[in-house]
């Protein structure tokens, strides 16, 4: 597992935090940035780590603390109180698993799980001092391949459940991998199933009561393996981009749509290279993202210009992205 430390250009270092592969999720909080990685290792172990950054943009390890068999995908983080988000492993089941954890510490305060139900949990923000999560959950444990379909939870700091929203956006259900806010509304994305397809699916949300005021759905190719991984949204004009890859004639590749607070489309960008696929996304201040993929991590203009791109060789997904002070922050497998 390794961190990669870098300026807005450039990659200025790379250091290994742990021998084994691992995904990484990270956050700042206040003045001091206090970066959480969560390992998912190969032994299925989870992992937490906090590390906090010196002035040299370097990160020294704070505390480790050590999980139940499972995975991780996220967190999020409410005053001093940490949220991990993932499942863990049940027999021959996985429950989705939501912990919370004393920040400076890494104590383990509270676990909540949902019910026994085969489900999985992958991402969760914050607004108005709530918790939202999403995952999926399997509607049908005996049907083969297994349906599932998508679960929106709304807690209180404490992790109490104030709402529960199941969404089934197709006729053989989909996952949703990926929720965010521009404080008004909250986006969740990940995709939807028919027979011989599936695509993006996008659905804005009313954050009270959970309903659905929006819809969007991208099909680029008629194919399997269409999947939305990310929501940012930009914070110079408030556009909505959707990261996520498109399985193009039989080539998987990274592709970037725009849309506007409508949902119109307004821009697309095809990430070259078979196997390229991009999963994270982050802004800076004048709107200019910053994106991770497979093979690269990419510079693009408000208007998906290329500004730079810089090819790394061969890694998984990154777990997320992290922009603090003149320093990016990605964590790789």
């Amino acid at each position: 597992m390794q961190y990669l430390n870098s300026t807005y250009d450039e990659v200025l270092k790379t250091e290994t935090l742990h021998n084994n592969p691992a995904k990484l999720v990270s956050f700042s909080r206040k003045l001091v940035a206090i970066i959480s990685f969560i390992f998912i290792l190969l032994t299925s172990q989870i992992i937490i780590c906090s590390t906090q950054q010196i002035s040299s943009g370097e990160l020294s390890l704070l505390w480790v603390k050590y999980g139940r068999d499972g995975k991780a995908y996220a967190t999020c983080v409410i005053g001093s109180t940490l949220y991990v988000v993932g499942y863990y492993v049940n027999g021959s089941s996985v429950i989705g698993v939501i912990e919370s954890r004393d920040i400076n510490t890494g104590e383990l305060l509270k676990s909540w799980t949902y019910s026994n139900a085969s489900s999985r949990l992958y991402d969760c923000t914050v607004m108005g001092n709530y918790l939202y999560v999403v995952g999926s959950l399997q509607e049908y444990p005996y049907v083969y391949p297994p349906i599932w379909s998508w679960l929106i939870l709304k807690l209180t700091p404490d992790l109490k459940l104030v709402s529960t929203r199941h969404y089934n956006p197709s006729i053989e259900g989909g996952e949703a991998f990926t929720i965010t806010t521009d404080e008004r509304y909250l986006y969740v994305g990940g995709y939807d199933r028919s027979p011989g397809n599936s695509q993006w699916h996008l659905i804005m949300l009313e954050p009270n009561n959970l309903s659905i005021l929006k819809s969007y759905t991208s099909n680029p190719d008629n194919y399997y393996d269409d999947e939305l991984y990310s929501i940012g949204i930009n914070p110079l004009n408030g556009k909505i981009w959707l990261i996520g890859v498109a399985d193009l004639y039989w080539n998987r590749m990274g592709r970037v749509e725009v849309l506007d607070q409508n949902f119109a489309l307004i821009g697309v960008r095809t990430i070259e290279h078979a196997g390229n696929l991009c999963s994270q996304v982050a802004f800076d201040e004048f709107g200019y993202a910053y994106i991770s993929c497979r093979y690269e991590w990419l510079k693009l203009s408000p208007d998906l210009k290329i500004v730079k791109s810089n090819w790394r060789g061969e890694f998984d997904k990154a777990g997320k992205i992290l922009l603090h002070g003149d320093h990016i922050y990605f964590a790789i497998t």
